[in-house]
Protein backbone atom coordinates (compact mmCIF):
# COMPACT_ATOMS: atom_id res chain seq x y z
CA UNK A 1 0.00 0.00 0.00
CA UNK A 2 1.39 3.30 -0.99
CA UNK A 3 1.86 6.58 1.53
CA UNK A 4 2.10 9.73 1.25
CA UNK A 5 5.17 11.30 2.75
CA UNK A 6 3.85 14.53 3.42
CA UNK A 7 0.47 13.62 5.21
CA UNK A 8 1.09 10.27 5.91
CA UNK A 9 -2.22 8.76 4.63
CA UNK A 10 -2.31 5.38 3.26
CA UNK A 11 -3.83 5.00 -0.45
CA UNK A 12 -5.40 2.19 -2.69
CA UNK A 13 -2.37 0.43 -4.73
CA UNK A 14 -3.91 2.24 -8.22
CA UNK A 15 -3.29 5.82 -6.40
CA UNK A 16 -0.02 7.38 -7.77
CA UNK A 17 -0.39 11.00 -6.56
CA UNK A 18 -1.96 11.88 -2.76
CA UNK A 19 -5.50 14.03 -4.10
CA UNK A 20 -4.75 16.30 -1.06
CA UNK A 21 -1.42 17.18 -0.81
CA UNK A 22 -0.21 16.33 -4.87
CA UNK A 23 2.60 14.87 -4.03
CA UNK A 24 4.23 11.19 -5.32
CA UNK A 25 3.40 8.25 -2.94
CA UNK A 26 6.31 6.26 -1.39
CA UNK A 27 5.69 2.25 -0.89
CA UNK A 28 7.31 2.94 2.79
CA UNK A 29 7.32 6.00 5.06
CA UNK A 30 10.43 7.17 6.75
CA UNK A 31 11.15 6.74 10.24
CA UNK A 32 10.72 9.77 12.29
CA UNK A 33 13.75 10.79 15.04
CA UNK A 34 11.52 11.78 18.26
CA UNK A 35 12.22 15.43 18.61
CA UNK A 36 12.67 16.84 21.87
CA UNK A 37 10.11 18.99 23.17
CA UNK A 38 10.64 22.80 23.32
CA UNK A 39 10.70 24.65 26.65
CA UNK A 40 8.71 27.32 27.39
CA UNK A 41 10.48 30.61 28.29
CA UNK A 42 9.37 33.51 30.08
CA UNK A 43 9.98 36.71 28.39
CA UNK A 44 7.88 39.29 30.24
CA UNK A 45 5.48 40.15 33.00
CA UNK A 46 2.68 42.27 32.25
CA UNK A 47 0.97 44.15 35.48
CA UNK A 48 -2.18 42.83 34.01
CA UNK A 49 -4.31 40.52 31.99
CA UNK A 50 -5.84 43.28 29.11
CA UNK A 51 -2.04 44.11 28.78
CA UNK A 52 -1.15 40.20 28.51
CA UNK A 53 -3.74 39.73 25.95
CA UNK A 54 -2.86 42.28 24.01
CA UNK A 55 1.08 41.59 23.79
CA UNK A 56 0.04 38.12 23.27
CA UNK A 57 -2.13 39.30 19.94
CA UNK A 58 0.87 41.52 18.65
CA UNK A 59 3.46 37.80 18.74
CA UNK A 60 0.30 36.18 17.18
CA UNK A 61 -0.02 38.34 14.48
CA UNK A 62 3.86 37.70 13.67
CA UNK A 63 3.35 33.77 14.01
CA UNK A 64 4.43 33.58 17.63
CA UNK A 65 1.94 31.49 19.59
CA UNK A 66 2.68 32.40 22.95
CA UNK A 67 1.30 31.47 26.78
CA UNK A 68 -0.65 33.38 29.41
CA UNK A 69 -0.01 32.01 33.03
CA UNK A 70 -1.02 33.49 36.46
CA UNK A 71 0.22 32.53 39.18
CA UNK A 72 -2.11 34.14 41.41
CA UNK A 73 -5.40 33.15 43.13
CA UNK A 74 -7.64 34.43 41.00
CA UNK A 75 -8.56 31.35 38.53
CA UNK A 76 -9.91 30.13 42.16
CA UNK A 77 -12.38 32.97 43.16
CA UNK A 78 -13.85 35.85 41.64
CA UNK A 79 -11.02 38.64 41.45
CA UNK A 80 -10.50 41.66 39.04
CA UNK A 81 -8.13 40.70 36.23
CA UNK A 82 -6.63 44.11 36.49
CA UNK A 83 -4.92 43.54 39.58
CA UNK A 84 -3.03 40.21 38.79
CA UNK A 85 0.54 39.91 37.22
CA UNK A 86 0.46 37.67 34.18
CA UNK A 87 3.37 36.08 32.52
CA UNK A 88 4.10 35.78 28.56
CA UNK A 89 5.87 32.13 28.18
CA UNK A 90 6.58 31.23 24.21
CA UNK A 91 8.73 28.54 22.58
CA UNK A 92 12.62 28.75 23.14
CA UNK A 93 13.21 29.03 19.27
CA UNK A 94 10.84 32.14 19.31
CA UNK A 95 12.46 33.87 22.24
CA UNK A 96 14.60 36.46 20.83
CA UNK A 97 12.10 37.04 17.95
CA UNK A 98 9.28 37.87 20.58
CA UNK A 99 11.71 39.90 22.78
CA UNK A 100 12.67 41.74 20.09
CA UNK A 101 9.03 42.72 18.85
CA UNK A 102 7.90 43.46 22.72
CA UNK A 103 10.80 45.60 23.21
CA UNK A 104 8.60 48.80 22.63
CA UNK A 105 6.18 48.20 24.85
CA UNK A 106 8.50 47.00 27.58
CA UNK A 107 11.93 49.65 27.23
CA UNK A 108 10.27 52.21 29.66
CA UNK A 109 9.02 49.30 32.28
CA UNK A 110 12.17 47.45 33.21
CA UNK A 111 10.42 45.56 35.79
CA UNK A 112 7.74 44.12 33.28
CA UNK A 113 10.96 42.15 31.43
CA UNK A 114 11.54 38.63 32.51
CA UNK A 115 13.96 38.38 35.35
CA UNK A 116 14.23 34.87 33.64
CA UNK A 117 16.34 35.96 30.94
CA UNK A 118 19.14 36.95 33.65
CA UNK A 119 18.47 33.84 36.42
CA UNK A 120 18.52 30.49 34.42
CA UNK A 121 15.07 30.58 33.95
CA UNK A 122 14.08 30.59 37.62
CA UNK A 123 10.38 30.89 38.22
CA UNK A 124 9.67 35.08 38.71
CA UNK A 125 8.37 36.01 42.29
CA UNK A 126 4.72 37.37 42.49
CA UNK A 127 3.94 40.54 43.80
CA UNK A 128 3.23 40.50 47.38
CA UNK A 129 0.59 43.55 47.17
CA UNK A 130 -1.54 41.11 44.42
CA UNK A 131 -1.07 38.16 47.07
CA UNK A 132 -2.05 40.91 50.08
CA UNK A 133 -5.00 41.48 47.65
CA UNK A 134 -6.36 37.99 47.25
CA UNK A 135 -6.59 37.11 50.62
CA UNK A 136 -8.18 40.25 51.55
CA UNK A 137 -10.35 38.98 48.77
CA UNK A 138 -11.12 35.48 50.03
CA UNK A 139 -11.95 36.91 53.89
CA UNK A 140 -13.67 39.49 52.64
CA UNK A 141 -16.04 36.50 51.27
CA UNK A 142 -16.04 34.26 53.88
CA UNK A 143 -17.25 37.11 56.15
CA UNK A 144 -19.98 37.64 53.89
CA UNK A 145 -20.71 34.20 53.67
CA UNK A 146 -21.63 33.64 57.32
CA UNK A 147 -23.08 37.05 57.46
CA UNK A 148 -25.69 35.90 55.60
CA UNK A 149 -26.15 31.75 56.52
CA UNK A 150 -25.83 33.08 60.88
CA UNK A 151 -28.01 36.20 60.68
CA UNK A 152 -30.29 35.72 57.54
CA UNK A 153 -31.42 37.92 55.13
CA UNK A 154 -33.63 40.62 55.80
CA UNK A 155 -37.14 40.27 55.42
Amino acid sequence: MPYCPKCEDEFEDWVQICPDCRFALVDKLPKKLPSKPNPLIHIATAPNEPLALMWAEVLKNEGIHSTIMSRDLRAAMYTPSLLSHCEIQVLEPHAEKAIELLTPFLKDHPSWWSKARHHGNKPVPTNPRSKTFVWLSIIIVIVIIVIYFFVGTPR
